[in-house]
C-alpha cells in the first residue's frame, strides 16, 4: 500500500466557496490583494499585513499566501493587521460588488472568431483593480464603433467566419480579385476603389442596430427575401470612375497558338523585382514544343505599345536619335504592327519593328539591332511548364532554352496523351478509318493540339499522335508510300528489276555507299514521285478512298516515274564524278577554295541523298554541281582579283552557312522542324551560284537582304 503522509492542516469545508462568498457581500472594504513586498494593497489605497496569530500566516512561506485575501476585521497596532482571514477569488469580488465596480474599456477591435467586435475590459473596486484585462464584446457598450469595425472588417476585407460562406462574399471576393487582375494587367494599384468607398456601399444597407455576426445573419436572412444581390458589389462599385477601358482583346486571359488549337492560360502580376512579375503562360509540357518564341515576343495587345517603346529607347545612339520623341513613335507602330497581322503569322517582333521603321524613315534597322534581352522582365513573356498534376516543371523567360530542357520529358507525355487509335503497330493496310489533321486532348484543364500520322516503320507502317503540323506531315507522307509499297509488292518488286542503266549509276555512287543502298533509295524516290508527283506539298490522303485513288493513279505513273527519277540520279552522279577530277587536280593550288567546295560538296550529297533532299531541290543539283565545277575552273584559270573575289565571296557563304547549322542544331535537339528553314538552307546555294558562277543564273531572284527576310520567318531557338 502506498504512504500517505499526514495532513499538515485540516481540510477545507465542503462549503468553504460558499461561505466565503456569501462573507464577502459584507465584507467588500476589507478585500487585497498580495503585493511583491508580500503586503496586501486594499481598497481605497491601504496596505496591510496579515496578523501574525492568523492561521494563514502560519501556513507556510510568504510566498504560499493566497493571492486575494478577505478579512473579517482590520486592526491598526503597529500597522494595519488583517484578523480572521480566508483566501478568495477575484472573481466572487465581481460578483459580490457589481453594483459597485468600476469598469473601464479599452483597445476596441476585431474579433473574427466571434465575429463581433471586442475591447479590453478592466473592473475595479473602491480603486482596486480585480480584474486587469480581459476581452469583452464591444457591442453592448459602443454600438457605433462596434458597428463599423464590422462593416469594415467582416464585409469590407470579407473576415466573416461562417460554416458556409454568404454567396455576397464569395461574389464580392472574386469581384476584388478581377479587378486586382485588372490593375495587374495595366501595371497600376490605383484601380480598385478604396476602402472607404466600400464601407460607404455597406453603411448605406446595414441597419445601425447591426454590430456582430450574430444580427447581421438574422438581418441577411430577411434583406435577401426581398433583393437576394443586395449585398452583391457590382464592377462599377469596385472600379475607379475614372478608370480606363480594359478589353478582352488588349489583355485576354487565354492566348491561342498551334493554328488557334492550343489555348493557354496567362496570368498577370504587377510586383516588380518579384521572379514572376509580368505575364506568365501556363502550358503543359506535353504542349511545350507546340510554341513559337516569335510569337510570344508580342505580349499582348495592351502591352505592345510600351514594349515597343523599351526597345526603342534600347537601340544604339546613332539609330535611336532617328526616333524621337519615343512615345509617339511607339504608339504608332504599336498600331500599325496590330493592323498588320504579322503576330498570328508568327513574324518575330523585332523582324516586324525593324520593316515597319525602314517604311516610314530612310534609316535601315534590323532586327539585329534590338536588345530584346535589356528590357525590364516584364516586358519578356515567362512560361511555366506543368504536368498531368500541375506541378511545375520548369520556369522562365527563354522559351527555347526551357524547350531544350524539357525535349525528352515532353517527347514522352506527349507520347502519353494519344489516344488509343492513333497509337497502333504493325499497319499493312488502310484498316485504321480516317485520320482528321488535328485532334484536341484535354490535359490540366488545357487544351492540347495533336496531329494524326502514318509512320513509315521499316517492314509495316504505324499509327502515332504527333505535336508538330509539320513533323506530321513528313512523317505521314512516308508512311502513305510505305503502305503503298505493302499494298503493291508485286508491282515494287518487279520495278526495282527495271530500273535504266543501273549497273552504270551505281558505279558512279560507289564514293557514296554501296549499290544496294542507291537501289533502296532509287525505289523509294519513285514511289514518292509516283504517289504525290514532285510539289512541295501535295495532297497527302488521310481517307481510304483519297488513298484508294492515289495508289491507282501512282500504278499507272510508276514507269514515268522510273525513268525520271534514274535519269535525275545519273545525272547527279555524272556531275559529281566530274568535280570530283578536278578537286584532286585542283586541291593543292586553291586550298581554301578546294576545301569550301569539299565541304559543301559533303553537305549537298550525303548519303541518302536522293530521300533527303526535296524533289524540287534535287532537281537543280546538277547546276549546283556544274557551279562548284566552274568556281574551280575560274580560279584555275586566273585573271584580275579572282582569288580576293573568291575569297569574300566564300566569306559571305560561310557566314550564313554557319548561321544555318546552328539554328537547325538547336531545334533538332527539341525535335522541331521548320519548312522556312529548309527554304533558307536550298537559297543558300542559289546565293553560293550567284557568288561563284553567276552565268549559270538562278532559279529564284537571291542576295544576301532577301536571305535576311527569310531568316526572318525562321523559327527561333
Amino acid at each position: 500500500m502506498e504512504f500517505q503522509p499526514l495532513q499538515r492542516r485540516a481540510p477545507k469545508h465542503p462549503r468553504y466557496d460558499a461561505i466565503h462568498r456569501a462573507l464577502l457581500t459584507g465584507l467588500l472594504s476589507n478585500v487585497g490583494v498580495k503585493t511583491e513586498t508580500h503586503e496586501y494593497q486594499g481598497a481605497r489605497g491601504v496596505k496591510f499585513s496579515i496578523f501574525p496569530g492568523s492561521s494563514l500566516f502560519k501556513s507556510g512561506a510568504a510566498g504560499q499566501r493566497p493571492k486575494w485575501m478577505v478579512a473579517g476585521e482590520l486592526v491598526e497596532t503597529t500597522k494595519l493587521y488583517a484578523r480572521t482571514n480566508a483566501g478568495v477569488q477575484p472573481q466572487w469580488i465581481e460578483q459580490a460588488a457589481s453594483h459597485l465596480v468600476e469598469r473601464s474599456y479599452s483597445d476596441p477591435r476585431w474579433d473574427g472568431q466571434s465575429a463581433s467586435a471586442i475591447a479590453t475590459e478592466k473592473v475595479s473596486l473602491f480603486g482596486l483593480v480585480v480584474i486587469p484585462a480581459r476581452p469583452a464584446p464591444y457591442g453592448p457598450i459602443n454600438p457605433r464603433l462596434a458597428r463599423e469595425l464590422f462593416i469594415q472588417h467582416a464585409l469590407v476585407l470579407g473576415d466573416l467566419r461562417t460554416a458556409a460562406p454568404a454567396p455576397f462574399l464569395r461574389h464580392n471576393a472574386a469581384l476584388v480579385a478581377e479587378v486586382q487582375n485588372l490593375e495587374a494587367k495595366i501595371r497600376q494599384r490605383n484601380l480598385l476603389a478604396d476602402e472607404a468607398t466600400r464601407f460607404a456601399f455597406f453603411d448605406a444597407r446595414v441597419p445601425l442596430e447591426v454590430y456582430d455576426g450574430r444580427r447581421f445573419d438574422q438581418w441577411r436572412r430577411e434583406a435577401e427575401r426581398a433583393n437576394p444581390r443586395v449585398l452583391f458589389l457590382s464592377k462599377e462599385d469596385l472600379l475607379r470612375a475614372d478608370a480606363p477601358a480594359i478589353t478582352a482583346e488588349n489583355y485576354p486571359d487565354r492566348l491561342t497558338d498551334a493554328g488557334g488549337g492550343l489555348k493557354l492560360p496567362v496570368h498577370y502580376r504587377y510586383d516588380p523585382g518579384e521572379p514572376n512579375d509580368g505575364l506568365t503562360v501556363t502550358v503543359p509540357v506535353a504542349a511545350l514544343m507546340q510554341l513559337r518564341a516569335e510569337r510570344y515576343e508580342w505580349l499582348v495587345p495592351g502591352m505592345l505599345e510600351e514594349k515597343v517603346a523599351g526597345l526603342l529607347r534600347n537601340l544604339p545612339g546613332a539609330l535611336r536619335r532617328n526616333f524621337v520623341p519615343v512615345p509617339e513613335w511607339a504608339k504608332a507602330a504599336a498600331v500599325g504592327l496590330l493592323e498588320s497581322g504579322q503576330r498570328e503569322a508568327n513574324v518575330s517582333l523585332t523582324d516586324a519593328l525593324a520593316a515597319w521603321l525602314g517604311r516610314q524613315s530612310p534609316v535601315e534597322v534590323r532586327g539585329t539591332d534590338f536588345a530584346e534581352g535589356d528590357l525590364s522582365a516584364h516586358l519578356r513573356m515567362a512560361f511555366r511548364a506543368v504536368d498531368d498534376e500541375g506541378r511545375v516543371l520548369a520556369f522562365g523567360r527563354d522559351l527555347p532554352g526551357l524547350q531544350r530542357k524539357l525535349a525528352p520529358q515532353a517527347a514522352d507525355t506527349f507520347l502519353g496523351i494519344g489516344q488509343k487509335q492513333y497509337q497502333r503497330d504493325h499497319v499493312r493496310s488502310w484498316d485504321f478509318g480516317d485520320l482528321p489533321e488535328s485532334v484536341t486532348v484535354q490535359r490540366f484543364g488545357m487544351t492540347i493540339v495533336g496531329h494524326p500520322a502514318l509512320m513509315d516503320a521499316g517492314e509495316d507502317a504505324a499509327l502515332r499522335l504527333l505535336p508538330s503540323a509539320e513533323t506530321a506531315a513528313m512523317a505521314h507522307r512516308a508512311g502513305v508510300r510505305r503502305l503503298f509499297a505493302i499494298d503493291q509488292r508485286r508491282a515494287v518488286k518487279a520495278l526495282a528489276a527495271t530500273v535504266p542503266e543501273f549497273a552504270s549509276i551505281a558505279l558512279k555512287y560507289w564514293l557514296l555507299g554501296p549499290s544496294s543502298e542507291l537501289r533502296a533509295d532509287l525505289l523509294t524516290l519513285i514511289l514518292d514521285q509516283a504517289l504525290f508527283g514532285d510539289r512541295p506539298a501535295p495532297e497527302v490522303p488521310r481517307t481510304r478512298e483519297a488513298y484508294a485513288a492515289a495508289s491507282a493513279r501512282a500504278l499507272e505513273r510508276l514507269p514515268e516515274a522510273r525513268d525520271r527519277a534514274a535519269a535525275l540520279a545519273n545525272e547527279i552522279l555524272q556531275q559529281n564524278l566530274q568535280l570530283a577530277l578536278v578537286l584532286e587536280d585542283q586541291r593543292r593550288a586553291f586550298a581554301p577554295a578546294a576545301t569550301d567546295v569539299r565541304d559543301q560538296l559533303l553537305f549537298l550529297l550525303p548519303r541518302h541523298f536522293l530521300l533527303d533532299t526535296p524533289f524540287e531541290w534535287l532537281e537543280r543539283v546538277p547546276r549546283y554541281l556544274a557551279a562548284m565545277r566552274l568556281r574551280l575552273e575560274k580560279l584555275a584559270a586566273g585573271g584580275a582579283g579572282i582569288v580576293e573575289r573568291d575569297m569574300e565571296g566564300m566569306a559571305a557563304a560561310a557566314g550564313w552557312h554557319n548561321r544555318y547549322l546552328a539554328r537547325k542544331e538547336r531545334l533538332r535537339a527539341v525535335g522541331i522542324h521548320d519548312a522556312q528553314l529548309d527554304q533558307l538552307r536550298w537559297m543558300l546555294e542559289e546565293f553560293r551560284v550567284s557568288l561563284f558562277a553567276q552565268e549559270l543564273g538562278t532559279a529564284v531572284p537571291i542576295s544576301e537582304r532577301r536571305l535576311e527576310k527569310q531568316w526572318e520567318k525562321v523559327r527561333k531557338a
